[in-house]
């Protein structure tokens, strides 16, 4: 489409973990009242996230729900992580990240959004998981990320987007070493030369479009932004 997909209304960018980790240092000490900030849990801890952003900070958001602590319009950034050819080392990977992510999401629960035993219930799992460190979680989810990053291209030939549940979307290494120029609006943007194998990893058949009654930005009932000057 060279710019926005007319029924999406997001913005996700990948980038290997040498690169994220970059960036995430030269913005760790970004000064707070800067409009655009990378936003992580190493530099605002009050916002449980496993991922950066790129956040807009003249914007607020209404999260009905309050299973979210966005703090404003922004950008999803992924960190691409090596994944091993080992079935036996990937499936040990995949598991401790999902103990480590459930215990992040168990401690950010929140009970008044249930009734009577669930709400109990969920009461006392907060209180046990917030026993724990988050800033330990969150060191120890990192380092288990970066497991296998020094494994050269033999041992382990793909990288992935290692986000919460689903199946692990991992394409070729090798995709990384070649990017090109392309059009999106009015500017030109740095990206994959091979686009392909990376979005059918992640998406499948993503050449054909959804039913025309799903051609559209889908209104969210939960969250909600504005301008904070109009709040």
């Amino acid at each position: 489409h060279n710019g926005i997909i007319p029924w999406d209304d997001d913005i996700d960018i990948v980038m290997p973990r040498s690169d994220y980790d970059r960036l995430c240092d030269i913005y760790a000490d970004s000064h707070q009242t800067q409009r655009y900030q990378i936003v992580n849990h190493r530099n605002h801890p009050e916002v449980e996230t496993r991922i950066s952003y790129f956040n807009d900070f003249s914007t607020i958001t209404d999260d009905v729900g309050k299973m979210r602590e966005y703090m404003g319009i922004h950008i999803d950034i992924f960190p691409l992580d090596v994944v091993p050819n080992d079935p036996k080392k990937k499936k040990r990977l995949i598991s401790k990240r999902h103990m480590l992510q459930k215990t992040i999401k168990l401690r950010g629960i929140h009970p008044e959004l249930f009734k009577g035993f669930q709400k109990f219930g969920r009461m006392i799992i907060k209180c046990f998981y917030s026993l724990i460190s988050e800033d330990s979680i969150y060191d120890e989810l990192n380092l288990v990320s970066k497991t296998y990053e020094n494994l050269s291209i033999e041992e382990g030939s793909e990288v992935a987007c290692l986000v919460e549940g689903g199946r692990l979307q991992a394409f070729d290494r090798h995709i990384l070493d070649k990017y090109c120029l392309y059009k999106f609006g009015e500017n030109e943007f740095m990206g994959f030369e091979d686009f392909d194998r990376p979005l059918r990893a992640w998406y499948g058949d993503y050449m054909t479009p959804p039913p025309k009654e799903e051609q559209k930005v889908q209104e969210s009932k939960w969250v909600r932004h504005f301008y904070k000057d109009n709040v």
